[in-house]
Formats: C-alpha cells, sequence, structure tokens
C-alpha cells in the first residue's frame, strides 16, 4: 500500500506535464466534488490549477511560438502608434509592453550581494517570459525594431535584449559624446577673449567705460540671438552643421574684432562674435540628447559643465602668456584657432544625431513651442532667475570683498576653491543626484544656491566668504547639470535644439542684465539692497523649479510642445 500511494503521489506531480504536453488545459477539466478530492480519487484539477497558478505568478511559464509571434506583432503596432503620435523618449511604454516586471532601470551593473540576487531573478524572469527571444529569428527581427527607434529618437525596447545586456554591460557614455565633449574643450581652453576684453578696449582702442559697456552690450544682445537661431538651426539643419557655421564663423569674428577700429566697427565684431560664437551651444546641448541615453544624460551633462570650468581656469594663464609676450592681436588669432580645432574634431569625430523627422517650416518659425509647454515655462523663468544671481553675483562680489578687507590674493582664493569644488566633487557627486526624484535635488539646490550668494553680504572674513563659496558652488553643481538633462527629457526629439535654444536664451538674458543690475544695486544701498535679488530668486526659483519637475500627464508635453501648428 505504500509503494501504491507514492506511486499515486508521483502521478499527482506530473499530472499537469503529461496535460499540456497533450495540449489539454488542466483548468478547463470538470470540476471534482469535495468529497472525491478529499478521497484522493477523480482528476486531479485544484492541484494542477494551483501549480500553474504558481508558474504564472513567478514568471516562468513559456509562451508558445505562435502566441510569441502575434504579441510581438502588437508590439510593434503599438511602438508605430506612439511614433506616429510624436510622443518624447521617456514616456514611452515599450518596456511595459514588453516585460511586464522588468524595470527599465536595470541598465547599469547593480551593485551589493542582494542586488546582484534580485537582479537574477528578474533576469531569468524576463529571459523565460520574454517575447519571441526564444524563437528562431524573432530576436534578431526585435533588435533591428529597436535599433531603428533609437536612430528615430526614442529608446532601445527591453524585448529584445538579452540578459547579459540587461545587467552585464554597463551603461557607457558612447565615443562620439566624448570626441564633442574633447572638442568644446579644446573650444573652451582658447576661449580667452571674453575675460580680456574690456581691457582690451579700455587699454589698446582707448575707449571711455561707458563706451565699452555699450561694445559689451552689443556682444551680449548677439548671445541673446545666437540662442534662439541656434536652437532652430540645430532643428531644421542639424546638430553639425551648426555647430561647424557657429565654430567657423566666430573665428572669422575674432579675427575681424583683432582688426577693427573705431566704436561702430568693435560694436558690429561683437555682435558678430556673440551671435556666430555662441550659436553652438543649443545645438552640443541637442546632440548630446541625442547621443546620451536619458538614465546617463545627468552625468553627460555634468561632463560637460566640468569641462567648460577646467578649460576656462586654464584660460586666463593662456590669454596672459599670449598678450605679454606676443601682444593683442596674437590674443584673438589664438582663440580663433582653438575655435577652427574644435571644429575639426566635430568635423572628423561627430556624426549628425538629428532625429529622422524633419521639422516642417511652421514648427521651424514657431519661436513660442517651448513656451506652451508648461513645465518648460516654469523652467525659463527659473533658468533666468539664477543666472541673474551668478552674474550680478560676479560683478559685485570683488567690490564687497575688498570692502571688507580681503586682498587680490584672497579675492583669487575665493574663485579657486569655486573651480576645485567643481573638479573634485562633480565627476562624483552628479551621478548619485541623478538617482534621486528631481523634486527632490533641484527646489533645495536652487535654494543653496541663491542662499549662498546672499550670505555675502553678511560675511566680514575669509572664512565665512569661503563658506558661501561653498555652498552656492554645492548648488551650481546640481543646477547646471540637472536641469540640461530635464529640459532634454521635456522635449520632443524633433524639438530638442529649440528647447535647448530658449534655456540658453534665458541664461543669455541673465547674461546681459546681470551685471548692470548688480553693479546698480550696490551703488544704491549697498551690500543689504543687494542680497534682495539673491533671496528673492530664493524663494521664487524653488517654486518654479516644482512646478517644472511635477508630473504631468503624457499628452501635455507633446500638445503643448508643438503647439497649434
Amino acid at each position: 500500500m505504500a509503494a501504491l500511494g507514492s506511486h499515486r503521489r508521483g502521478l499527482r506531480q506530473h499530472r499537469p506535464r503529461r496535460l499540456r504536453a497533450r495540449g489539454t488545459d488542466p483548468r478547463q477539466l470538470p470540476a471534482v466534488p469535495r468529497a472525491q478530492r478529499e478521497r484522493g480519487r477523480g482528476h486531479r484539477r485544484p492541484h494542477a490549477a494551483r501549480v500553474l497558478r504558481r508558474r504564472e505568478e513567478a514568471g516562468l511559464l513559456q509562451v508558445g511560438r505562435a502566441r510569441a509571434r502575434a504579441r510581438a506583432r502588437r508590439i510593434d503596432a503599438r511602438a508605430r502608434a506612439v511614433a506616429r503620435r510624436d510622443v518624447g523618449r521617456d514616456r514611452i511604454p515599450l518596456a511595459r509592453h514588453a516585460l511586464a516586471r522588468l524595470p527599465a532601470q536595470w541598465t547599469v551593473r547593480p551593485r551589493g550581494t542582494r542586488t546582484r540576487r534580485r537582479s537574477r531573478r528578474l533576469v531569468a524572469r524576463a529571459q523565460l517570459g520574454r517575447v519571441g527571444a526564444d524563437d528562431r529569428g524573432l530576436g534578431r527581427d526585435l533588435r533591428a525594431r529597436d535599433r531603428a527607434l533609437a536612430r528615430a529618437g526614442f529608446p532601445r525596447a527591453l524585448a529584445a535584449a538579452s540578459p547579459r545586456e540587461l545587467v552585464s554591460a554597463r551603461a557607457r557614455l558612447p565615443r562620439s559624446f566624448w570626441l564633442l565633449l574633447v572638442g568644446m574643450g579644446v573650444n573652451r581652453i582658447g576661449g580667452f577673449v571674453l575675460p580680456f576684453l574690456a581691457l582690451f578696449l579700455a587699454e589698446r582702442e582707448k575707449l571711455a567705460p561707458d563706451l565699452v559697456s555699450l561694445v559689451l552690450g552689443a556682444w551680449g544682445a548677439g548671445t541673446v540671438l545666437a540662442a534662439l537661431a541656434g536652437g532652430a538651426l540645430a532643428d531644421r539643419l542639424g546638430r553639425k552643421p551648426t555647430m561647424m557655421l557657429s565654430l567657423s564663423g566666430g573665428a572669422v569674428a575674432l579675427a575681424g574684432l583683432a582688426v577693427a577700429h573705431g566704436l561702430a566697427g568693435l560694436a558690429l565684431a561683437a555682435f558678430a562674435l556673440g551671435a556666430l560664437g555662441e550659436l553652438y551651444r543649443p545645438a552640443v546641448a541637442a546632440a548630446i540628447a541625442d547621443l546620451v541615453p536619458p538614465s546617463e544624460r545627468a552625468r553627460a551633462y555634468g561632463y560637460l559643465n566640468w569641462t567648460f570650468n577646467l578649460a576656462f581656469a586654464a584660460s586666463p594663464l593662456v590669454a596672459g602668456w599670449l598678450v605679454e609676450n606676443h601682444g593683442w592681436n596674437w590674443l584673438f588669432f589664438g582663440d580663433a584657432g582653438t575655435m577652427l580645432a574644435a571644429a575639426l574634431v566635430i568635423l572628423r569625430g561627430v556624426p549628425e544625431t538629428r532625429p529622422a523627422r524633419a521639422v516642417s517650416r511652421s514648427e521651424s518659425a514657431d519661436w513660442l513651442a517651448p513656451a506652451r509647454n508648461p513645465r518648460m515655462a516654469w523652467m525659463l523663468v527659473a533658468a533666468f532667475g539664477i543666472g541673474l544671481v551668478i552674474m550680478q553675483g560676479f560683478a559685485g562680489l570683488a567690490s564687497m570683498v575688498r570692502a571688507d578687507g580681503l586682498s587680490h590674493r584672497e579675492l583669487g582664493q575665493l574663485f579657486a576653491c569655486n573651480g576645485a569644488c567643481i573638479a573634485l566633487l562633480q565627476p562624483f557627486a552628479v551621478p548619485r543626484l541623478a538617482r534621486a526624484p528631481l523634486r527632490r535635488v533641484l527646489p533645495p539646490a536652487a535654494l543653496l544656491f541663491a542662499l549662498g550668494f546672499a550670505g555675502h553680504a553678511l560675511a566680514s572674513d575669509l572664512g565665512t566668504h569661503l563658506a558661501c563659496v561653498l555652498a552656492w558652488t554645492l548648488g551650481e553643481i546640481a543646477l547646471f547639470s540637472l536641469c540640461n538633462a530635464h529640459v532634454a527629457a521635456l522635449a520632443p526629439p524633433e524639438l530638442r535644439g529649440r528647447f535647448q535654444g530658449a534655456y540658453w536664451c534665458a541664461w543669455s538674458c541673465a547674461n546681459v542684465l546681470g551685471p548692470g543690475t548688480g553693479l546698480a544695486l550696490l551703488a544704491l544701498g549697498g551690500p543689504p539692497l543687494w542680497s534682495a535679488l539673491p533671496l528673492s530668486v530664493a524663494v521664487l526659483a524653488p517654486m518654479a523649479l516644482l512646478r517644472a519637475t511635477r508630473p504631468a500627464i503624457p499628452a501635455e508635453d507633446s500638445e503643448s510642445a508643438c503647439g497649434d501648428s
């Protein structure tokens, strides 16, 4: 009897497998009375259904080839529908359709024992339940489809990714991004004309201070135009042609500024330098958004800001050596040479990254498309306020520090503290900050940034000024990287240049208005009135960033971004 009982238990254990082999669904068998179930007679339907239900919950029940192909076709239809609606990259539900339980964040090698075990379980479930991955030829078709979607500006669907791609492959920044970063570093390290432009106009051209301000204002007006035109050209012509036009045209404008004389010629050359030399900024930001996946954009923009700061710290040293040993003309020719060298690096190493869908003529003429996006509009307000604070701070900080009795050497130590903190902290801080929700990072960073500048009005010695510099530097590290990434996330793929151009236009307007505002407030009321602007921004900028990072309806951004055109 014991042997017979074990034989019956064996049949009960293998019953679901034999039923599936015959093509019978155990869940469709007739119900068995409870009395028979208790006596162990009749069909074993409850046990089979329980086993199947557990396997389904664990994600271990494989689907047949026909069902897999049908589901893959449905996924393709959804992807094409999403592409026709022009929905932005970060709202595509392909991962949810392809792998219901595998989150899209599992693209970086996990750290920690528990995390690795969990990732192995997720990958095992994905491997057994993945749509058509085990079918011959179907996985290759899915990968081809995902590559086409990626070229169109959409993220790669997880349905075609193998477990090794999902977990073992670390998400790396592409080679073209690093070449673009090298080109921007070469251009920035040669950007030593602007710090010496006021001195050049006063010493060599013998212009009065008000005329110097007029020439600098012409350059600022050119940067505002460059931000708007650069974004439109990046979407219309492409990222690479816009960068090449900017760098080559900026080199010509620098040569013209070196040989220009008289107020009209100098103002015209300065305007051309601002309009052409700064045209590349929206195109570079849009190209990074095209090249880098959304999960790595904050790190990529952080590297860009880090490169700009390091190169800007080294450029005055080169500029001083050129002026002292070779004269003023070599300052302009050296800057033009670095712009041409950067153009050569981009020409040889950076491909065109503009999405395949071209912007229509009506969309290209719509300058207010970014402002129609509610979250982008609040982002522009926050960027303008933060730009005002930093520009009026740099304009009046030297006078305030000197009034407190600090020497020029100690003033240099303050600015060196800013550069050193960015160089040491930004490569490590930005990847960690990017993992947190933006609503928890950007508003506190804006508050810390504005209060740090306002604290200089109360500081009286080197230690307190250094503490203030450290505070607003930490806010700067978070803001300058994550804000660019958020703008890239808000923009539809075909309007990334326009959105980045609007963002840089807000910064350019702040660059024009900030220095004069800061000096005027300092002259009228001293440090207390000067601190009123950063204190106001400390209240308004976090509120604007909270509105800019709020969750939105998926169709809201795309409809408002494209407008009525």
